[in-house]
């Protein structure tokens, strides 16, 4: 199969020398497919349009003044015009060979979506329980293997174009400020027999900003996820079967909080971040039964 154009949407906000990174990062790829670039500034002072004008010949502006991640993916879908969209986010940059190896393993293996690989990268400044953290190291995966149920993101995602139209909007705007758009719309493929596969070849690394010198930002993030978790059970299960599924998933992760407790008390670099991030998501878990959201976006 040929891949007629392939559509690379950045969403930004408020990240200019960041964007500059990613977008250079982007336009120096070592492929021969013809692809896009598109970049959907979500910020009201429009901080990503001066940056985009030093690349107008190759790089498509778009403003959404709709502040939220949904309405930012929503407006990419919308603005593609390749046969593939290819999602990277604006604190990232991609290696040389990223979207030959996405476009290669999609061909491959006839995958619907293709998740490549997120190496994340630390600042020398940050302190020693951040830069340790087992919380940055990602389960490592095969090449071809099959993604599960709240497995998918957007951070580094080959997307079938299609595939969008199967619902509309695409990305539901009940996550605009909380997050978790992404890996609803992939457990929705998921539940239409899309085929999603991992890449450890196509490859982008992600930088971490200031936001995340604070404990509490890995917290809120392990809470929202934990949220997001139990909103996809009960909507996908009976009410009966997912009060059983949600009570066994909250004592096991109450349970594996207490070990990272443990060992955090012997290796507190390692597991403090691991274990607030596992503590926020169980707390979140239970926040759903209530309606107490953590919006931070």
């Amino acid at each position: 199969m040929i891949i007629k154009k392939i559509s690379v949407a950045i969403c930004t906000y408020n990240r200019p020398l960041l964007l500059e990174r990613c977008i250079e990062s982007v336009l120096t790829q070592n492929t021969n497919y013809e692809y896009e670039i598109i970049v959907i500034d979500n910020d009201a002072k429009k901080t990503a349009q001066e940056i985009v004008q030093k690349y107008k010949a190759r790089v498509h502006y778009y403003f959404q003044p709709l502040k939220g991640l949904s309405y930012a993916r929503n407006m990419a879908v919308s603005k593609a015009t390749g046969e593939f969209l290819l999602f990277i986010d604006d604190d990232e940059y991609a290696d040389q060979n990223w979207l030959k190896n996405m476009i290669n393993c999609q061909k491959k293996y006839k995958a619907d979506v293709v998740l490549g690989k997120v190496i994340y990268e630390i600042p020398e400044h940050f302190p020693s329980y951040i830069k340790k953290s087992l919380f940055f190291r990602r389960k490592n995966r095969i090449t071809g293997e099959n993604a599960g149920i709240n497995e998918g993101y957007t951070g580094n995602t080959l997307v079938r174009r299609k595939l969008f139209e199967l619902r509309n909007p695409s990305f539901l705007e009940q996550f605009n400020h909380t997050g978790g758009e992404d890996s609803d719309f992939f457990n929705f493929l998921l539940s239409r027999q899309a085929k999603i596969i991992f890449s450890n070849e196509a490859i982008i690394y992600e930088t971490q900003d200031f936001k995340r010198l604070k404990a509490s930002w890995f917290y809120k993030r392990g809470y929202r996820s934990g949220y997001n978790y139990s909103n996809h059970l009960f909507k996908n299960n009976h009410f009966f079967i997912g009060c059983i599924k949600w009570l066994y998933s909250v004592f096991g992760g109450f349970m594996v909080s207490f070990l990272l407790i443990i060992r955090m008390i012997f290796s507190p670099n390692k597991y403090f971040i691991k274990m607030l991030a596992k503590l926020g998501n169980q707390l979140g878990k239970i926040g759903y039964a209530f309606r107490f959201q953590i919006k931070d976006y």
